[in-house]
């Protein structure tokens, strides 16, 4: 046993935790054992094992996120709003509003700066994809059947979705108007002769 991080009179929601990719930093959703008040988050210091931050919301947090990539933790609330938090000031960044229903599933892309939310209960079958470095709402999509599982990859350029009563996986690709063209325009299509192309021909005579 290194450290022990219990606060007395309260109990830490294990299921609502996360932990920084080098192991840091580990926050936990922490509620008091005496009073029905809201939920809080709690951030530990694992190189010290000292409280390192510590957030009430007024509301409950359904999920949670931290990266060190970003230098923040997400949290998710009861009231559909997605807070961001700077890990080394203490100060809320972005709130994120957007959902119609409690954010229980966040998910961050390893090189930071992109998050992507939803409903795992599917009262909201919205995804959204959001920049957390303004705060700005990128995309949001609507399937038609409800989400089982999301992934965000490749620096947020991809989103895998899992389907209920789909075998197969769904693949989105985020553009962005400032991206490279390239991939997104489409093959000419020629009509005749490919070697015709350019010319000018003289109707009259018939020939170029």
């Amino acid at each position: 046993l290194l450290y022990d991080l219990r606060i007395p009179h309260h109990d830490f929601v294990t299921s609502l935790a996360a932990i920084t990719f080098e192991g840091n930093y580990v926050c936990v959703v922490c509620r008091e054992t005496t009073e029905p008040s809201p939920n809080f988050i709690v951030v530990y210091d694992l190189q010290s094992g000292t409280l390192f931050k510590k957030w009430k919301p007024l509301c409950d947090t359904v999920a949670l996120e931290i990266s060190s990539a970003d230098g923040s933790v997400v949290s998710g609330l009861q009231d559909a709003r997605i807070l961001v938090w700077d890990l080394i000031t203490g100060n809320c960044r972005h709130t994120l509003i957007g959902h119609t229903a409690p954010v229980t599933s966040l998910r961050l892309d390893p090189s930071g700066g992109i998050l992507l939310s939803s409903d795992s209960m599917c009262r909201d079958r919205s995804i959204r994809l959001w920049d957390l470095n303004n705060g700005s709402m990128l995309a949001v999509f609507t399937p038609t059947a409800k989400i089982t599982s999301c992934e965000i990859i490749q620096k947020g350029r991809y989103i895998t979705l899992a389907l209920e009563d789909h075998k197969n996986l769904v693949v989105l690709k985020l553009v962005r108007p400032e991206d490279d063209l390239e991939d997104n325009t489409t093959t000419m299509q020629y009509y005749g002769l490919q070697e015709n192309d350019g010319k000018v021909f003289n109707l009259k005579e018939g020939a170029p």
